[in-house]
């Protein structure tokens, strides 16, 4: 279109210059609006991401402190719940758990101590201690990922496919450009002869405006635009880049996080393994409670309490804790003296099963037995903790239970795997904890457990030939998932998913930092609710609702999304086929050229319609999506050539047949020939995207009222345009002739829904065409009428 401008501006054509410039500046300031509309409700849901934190600078005591800002040597103040804003070390006073599984997709917390190194982007599960900073930005643990997520993954499949439109449309031009040229140069033998006389250059400008899809990506990038607003809005889904919705509709693997993705990152207490059997699995609960800090959150404390029954929890507060000695990651054990309601005073004891059995007397009396249900229990993807109890002041205890824990599916997870499978998504779980634990995670979830430790994907493609007898690439291809995965495992299998021979389109959901470098290499990265900064930095989509279900509204909303906008390249294809083939056929066997300015003005109102493009009402595809481009343009190709055989045939009909004479149309001329072109044009063209919008028939899906409205508004514009016109410009018409072209022929002709326009009289009709119906005869006065503006 730029290049249009150049040749109006070159030929001194200042009216189709100003036209299309100013085509230009609606189309980038209607694009640039929506946009901009969109981005201010997705930045008022980002607003509240940043990380804040309270610290000690120069001596003053600084709340709601912006993360960003800190530098090495600031004190910052963590207590129960903060996030760790930058790597740091503690400072004396008592220690914390920190909740690493962002980084390392534990559930467990890690025991810190003073002196001890506190990563960025971790939470404080139990504690209040203050910390120096050591290291913020890129220098952080978090930041040392950063390495992964700034690799650039070159062009997106949506600009692929709009530069491979733009390339088909350019080369349809240039073909007929060269024809046209040819033919008027050549073989007619019609040379430029000024600015007002160069009838081939006219044709080029018809071309360029007419077959260019100008208004292409406007569209669609507000359509994207207007979609990640509704996501917004609607279903809590933060679109940060507007490409991953087109991406969302085609992905057909989602590699997922389990520890807060797929789970709840919360302990669950199953039904203990008793020992003592004079307890019941209650009371066992009850004497693992009494060696836990009951005031606190802390994962196990606060589970053991939180599983007992109301009754239990009534008789534990009958109870005395006298001392408490917490969890120390060097003895692995919590212990604490206690006194009965009747007076009695006893230890009890909870820890790493293999050390609290160790401390028990009574260890001989089972053998084997402790060791095997702990091996039983992993089996079954449960961690456990042992529990003991000594009457005799921690000199000796006696084993009590082996008490299972687990960290269960989100409630809506079950039923999110089972709808993505159903919309052809394959579910790979990609997480760092054990082997057993994400097996008995899948057989939950019903999904593939054919999980692999990731050993598998540090070895070369010829060690795994040998040893299982198929490829890596197939192993993965075939695979449930992967556990014990380190950061760049999980990038590994994205890049594997999607360089390999199926070329799948990957999505990974994740949480913290280990996820960040797989959400970034992935086509589609979706940081789920309360990730850390560094996943939400590395995602194209961030979801702001608990759980995974908001995944399946996104995708449903960008299958629709892709919908229109497949509608719509489908379309403006066609549009270029069909402007291209009917004016350079127009020109090769009549003779006839059309004026850039009524070209112009179709590309205007088409534009403006097809805005209404965005909201339109489509139907999602059960299945992941794609750009087949072979169908897209074999269609448009079809639809396009149709439409140029029906404008040639109503040509045919006007040159060689008196059907218009016998239906009692008496003032059709050769003058008027240009406007039933265009307004046939601009109906039939503009008509046709209730065609290219559905793979049905156009009458069994309705569209949406507002493209209704404007294909209905732009067809009046376009014929009180063709109508009336304005006169005089650039040349004057002869007043009479206006008039006719004018009022008098909607008044006549409005049952046919053509009404004619002044255009170039200055060619002949063909040789043998009959005799037409003329309003006039062609006398020296009409063929002065050089151009009557539509107009």
């Amino acid at each position: 279109m730029e290049i249009a401008a150049i040749i109006s501006i070159c030929l001194l054509d200042y009216f189709d210059f100003g036209l299309i410039v100013a085509l230009l500046i609606s189309n980038a300031t209607i694009g640039y609006l929506e946009e901009r509309k969109a981005g201010n409700a997705l930045a008022a849901l980002e607003k509240g991401l940043s990380a804040k934190c309270t610290c000690y600078r120069n001596g003053q005591l600084i709340h709601e402190m912006d993360a960003t800002t800190l530098v090495p040597g600031d004190i910052i103040s963590m207590r129960l719940g903060d996030i760790v804003p930058a790597d740091c070390v503690l400072l004396p006073g008592t220690g914390l758990k920190i909740d690493q599984a962002a980084l390392t997709g534990e559930s467990l917390p890690v025991e810190k101590k003073k002196g001890h190194l506190c990563f960025s982007g971790s939470v404080v599960k139990h504690g209040e201690n203050k910390a120096i900073v050591t290291k913020t930005g890129t220098e952080t643990f978090i930041g040392k990922a950063a390495g992964f997520i700034s690799e650039d993954k070159g062009r997106g499949h949506f600009e692929k496919v709009l530069w491979k439109v733009g390339f088909f449309c350019i080369i349809v031009i240039l073909i007929w450009v060269i024809i046209v040229l040819a033919v008027q140069l050549g073989g007619r033998n019609q040379p430029c002869l000024g600015v007002d006389a160069c009838p081939a250059v006219n044709n080029i400008l018809v071309f360029i405006v007419g077959g260019i899809p100008i208004a292409m990506p406007i569209v669609l990038q507000i359509t994207m635009a207007i979609g990640a607003e509704m996501l917004a809005k609607h279903h809590n889904c933060l679109v940060k880049r507007f490409t991953a919705i087109e991406e969302l509709a085609g992905m057909d693997v989602l590699c997922s996080d389990k520890t807060g993705t797929l789970t709840k990152n919360k302990l669950e207490v199953g039904k203990p393994i008793i020992y003592d059997t004079s307890l019941d699995a209650e009371t066992t609960l009850l004497y693992a409670a009494l060696a836990s800090n009951l005031e606190s959150r802390e994962a196990i404390d606060f589970a053991m309490k939180q599983f007992l029954s109301e009754e239990k929890r009534k008789e534990l507060d009958t109870y005395k804790q006298l001392f408490f000695h917490p969890f120390d990651p060097e003895d692995k054990v919590a212990w604490a003296k206690v006194q009965a309601p009747d007076g009695s005073i006893f230890h009890t004891l909870k820890g790493a099963p293999q050390i609290v059995f160790d401390k028990c007397s009574d260890k001989a009396k089972y053998g084997n037995q402790v060791k095997a249900d702990m091996d039983k229990l992993a089996e079954g993807g449960y961690r456990c903790i042992g529990s003991a109890r000594s009457d005799d002041k921690g000199k000796s205890y006696t084993m009590v239970a082996l008490i299972p824990l687990f960290d269960p599916p989100r409630d809506d997870t079950a039923e999110t795997v089972k709808r993505a499978n159903e919309m052809g998504i394959q579910v790979k779980m990609i997480t760092g904890d054990q082997t057993a634990i994400a097996k008995e995670t899948c057989r939950m979830l019903e999904m593939n457990p054919n999980i692999l430790p990731a050993d598998v994907l540090a070895e070369d493609g010829q060690y795994c030939l040998r040893t299982y007898g198929v490829a890596l690439e197939d192993i993965i291809e075939t695979s449930g998932g992967f556990a014990m995965v380190l950061p760049e495992h999980k990038y590994a299998i994205v890049k594997s998913l999607q360089t390999g021979k199926h070329k799948h389109i990957v999505g990974m959901t994740g949480d913290g930092v280990n996820d960040a470098p797989a959400l970034k290499r992935a086509d589609i990265g979706i940081a789920v609710a309360d990730s850390t900064d560094a996943a939400r930095a590395a995602a194209s989509i961030v979801l702001q609702a608990e759980g995974l279900s908001a995944i399946i509204h996104a995708i449903i909303g960008s299958r629709k999304i892709f919908q229109r906008m497949k509608n719509y390249c489908m379309y403006s294809i066609s549009v270029c086929v069909r402007i291209v083939l009917t004016f350079g056929i127009y020109t090769v066997a009549y003779g006839r050229t059309f004026p850039p300015e009524a070209m112009i003005l179709l590309a205007i109102f088409n534009d403006l319609s097809m805005l209404s493009v965005s909201t339109d009402r489509v139907q999602p595809n059960d299945e992941p999506d794609v750009w087949d481009l072979r169908e897209i343009f074999g269609v448009a190709i079809f639809l396009g050539a149709y439409l140029t055989v029906s404008t040639h045939v109503l040509l045919l009909v006007v040159f060689y047949t008196d059907f218009f004479k016998d239906i009692g149309l008496k003032r059709l001329n050769y003058h008027t020939i240009n406007g039933l072109i265009y307004l046939q044009v601009s109906i039939s063209g503009l008509a046709n995207i209730f065609v290219t919008r559905t793979k049905y028939f156009s009458f069994l899906s309705r569209p949406s009222f507002l493209l209704i409205f404007m294909f209905i508004f732009a067809q009046i514009a376009a014929s009180l345009v063709a109508g009336f016109g304005f006169p005089g410009v650039p040349h004057e018409c002869i007043p009479r002739e206006c008039d006719t072209i004018g009022a008098d022929w909607i008044e006549e002709n409005l049952v046919l829904g053509v009404v004619p326009i002044g255009f170039p009289g200055t060619q002949p009709l063909p040789s043998n065409a009959r005799e037409p119906y003329f309003l006039m005869p062609p006398d020296a006065d009409a063929e002065r009428l050089v151009f009557c503006r539509m107009y």
